[in-house]
């Protein structure tokens, strides 16, 4: 157990329940990672062992492609590209792998808290979703060519 919690590796946590009848009470399956443990031990159940454990669901991510079809979607997707352009007062920006908004603003502006104005910029390209926990996620990809605003 302390492996699983200092590795925080994910693993896959399987609880399943059925009534006597067979009928399916409950059936977790998860990749989660282990957070934290404690281990007790109860005398007046002949010595059971008490484990309670604290789990973080674990989702993996990675980057999604898509093929452009036909002609209709291509020349959408040339429009976009197109709208990203610089204007003669900004600059461009190829994103890279790891570049997140805020280093982007903070080396190309010198200060992250542009990067709202670089997400101004390129509203069409940037992807923002607000996650559970209320606050926006910008999304950016590498290859991505971002207009720097001047």
């Amino acid at each position: 157990m302390e492996s699983l919690k200092t590795s925080r590796v994910p693993f896959r946590f399987i609880v399943s329940r059925t009534s006597p009848s067979g009928e399916m009470l409950f059936n977790t399956n998860m990749q989660v990672s282990l957070e934290e443990y404690n281990i007790s031990e109860d005398a007046e159940n002949l010595f059971d062992v008490i484990v309670k454990v604290k789990l973080k669901q674990y989702k993996n991510y990675g980057l999604k492609t898509v093929k452009i079809s036909n002609e209709k979607n291509k020349a959408l997707s040339y429009q976009k590209e197109r709208s990203t352009e610089s204007a003669p007062n900004n600059k461009t920006y190829i994103v890279k792998k790891g570049d997140c908004l805020w280093n982007i603003a903070k080396k190309e502006m010198g200060n992250g808290d542009s990067f709202k104005k670089i997400y101004s910029a390129n509203q069409k390209l940037i992807d923002k979703r607000n996650e559970n926990t209320g606050y926006p996620v910008y999304t950016i990809y590498p290859g991505q060519k971002l207009i720097i605003p001047r």
